[in-house]
């Protein structure tokens, strides 16, 4: 009996502390898949926010057919987008809609002074136009938002404060739904109160202005208790044989073990990989480059980061459709990764946005070196649907530490010297340094 108590104690104990470990690895995980839907907002509403036919026919001319077929049911069909508004200088909506459809009346039931902040963020960005994102309640549901400023790619300018692009996924039961199935969570929902159950786990849910919303809620998976489950009966055969039992336990609890860590190791790989390419996403490569810079700072190294998008890939889209432009990343990303060493890091920024860092670069022929292998790799043929489509790149690039020693200005710069190439005609790359001192007065 001593022996059977004393195991017992030894299983609960042990699947306590499952639950507790799964508990705690699957609200780090909500937290990042939250954290990456609004990543991926942030791109989707820079890419529309940056177009010109967004400008010409959604803000200028609202041309009713043109908005149904590009932005309206076609974002709502392909990215989820519950709600758009194009907002004016006076933040009034110029242009309103509803899953697909013009609803004038979507814009009043949000949350204004959270919408103010990220409006007030959006339009308080630099010379490069960057988009934000944050968590607002829309009609009473809460929504994950992206705004970026209307930007023409021709340089037009536009009325001041500059006009923005508002698109939104609001956190309905389909969405919970969908993510419930995509990652395994059991009744997903959002609790207005701010109070879950206490056999619940859950996460914050907080707005712009660092007001709590309420929290996301689901049924975890009680591996622990799957376990005392399974051992009831062996349990209470220990007093025959214990011998038995205990190699039982030994060979159960192995068993879960592997199934925890490789149900561990596909949320990690999934957290930390862009889901087309299988290449690093922006939340992984932000943490590769934060240790890269320490290690440049303790070492006295240098290292090179080169911003690449490509030139005129939406003609893709249009021309053969969104699914065939995913394979033309695909292939893009793996032409970029032959084209550079197996030590240095490519990863995928959204879009039609790629960067890769040159880990302890030497001189500046090496990584021209590099990016002319790159700009030569990317304009090779690619055939899509029995065609070829021929695509060319602009890459700007910051060195550390000469441009920088954080990552944010790095980022910055290298997104100038970017723009700056796109400015040039395209197809080539620019170091920042070389761009600074062209912008630099005589």
């Amino acid at each position: 009996m001593t022996t059977l108590i004393f195991v017992f104690g030894i299983v609960y104990y042990g699947a306590e502390k499952v639950n507790e470990e799964a508990r705690v690895t699957t609200e780090n995980y909500v937290k990042a898949i939250i954290d990456d839907r609004l990543n991926q907002l942030q791109t989707l509403t820079k890419d529309y926010a940056y177009w010109d036919d967004t400008i010409e026919f959604a803000y200028h001319s609202q041309n009713s057919e043109w908005i149904k077929e590009n932005i309206g049911e076609y974002l709502t069909d392909t990215f989820k987008i519950t709600d758009l508004v194009i907002i004016n200088s006076q933040n009034n909506p110029v242009l309103s809609l509803k899953y697909g459809q013009v609803d004038n009346s979507t814009y009043a039931t949000i949350n204004k002074d959270a919408l103010l902040s990220l409006i007030e963020k959006a339009r308080q960005s630099g010379t490069v136009p960057a988009p934000v994102s944050g968590i607002l309640m829309i009609d009473g549901t809460p929504a994950i938002v992206g705004v970026s400023v209307l930007a023409p790619e021709d340089g037009t300018s536009l009325p001041s404060p500059r006009p923005l692009l508002l698109l939104a996924n609001r956190l309905n039961q389909g969405y919970f739904q969908e993510l419930s199935k995509q990652y395994r969570l059991s009744d997903l929902r959002f609790t207005a109160s701010g109070q879950s159950s206490a056999t619940d786990s859950s996460i914050k849910i907080i707005n712009p202005l660092d007001k709590t919303l309420g929290r996301l809620s689901w049924r975890p998976e009680q591996h622990g208790d799957l376990v005392i489950a399974k051992l009831q009966l062996p349990i209470l055969l220990l007093l025959v044989v214990i011998t038995l039992i205990t190699l039982f336990i030994i060979s159960v609890s192995r068993k879960t073990e592997r199934r925890l860590q490789k149900a561990y190791e596909d949320l990690a790989f999934n957290a930390n990989h862009d889901a087309l390419t299988g290449l690093a996403n922006r939340r992984l490569f932000n943490e590769i480059m934060q240790q890269t810079i320490r290690s440049a700072k303790r070492d006295n190294i240098s290292c090179a980061l080169l911003y690449i998008d490509l030139d005129d890939f939406k003609d893709v889209n249009d021309a053969y459709g969104h699914e065939a432009g995913d394979q033309v990343l695909v292939k893009i990303a793996n032409r970029i990764k032959s084209s550079i060493r197996e030590s240095d890091t490519i990863a995928r920024m959204g879009g039609d946005e790629f960067i890769v860092l040159l880990h302890k670069t030497v001189n500046y022929d090496d990584i021209k070196a590099t990016a002319e292998k790159i700009l030569k790799n990317l304009t090779q043929p690619i055939a899509v649907q029995d065609n070829e489509v021929k695509l060319s790149a602009s890459i700007g690039i910051t060195i550390c530490p000469d441009d920088g020693i954080d990552l944010d200005t790095l980022m910055s710069k290298a997104d100038s010297a970017l723009y700056n190439c796109k400015k040039q005609g395209r197809n080539a790359y620019q170091f920042y340094a070389d761009f600074e001192k062209m912008a630099k007065p005589c």
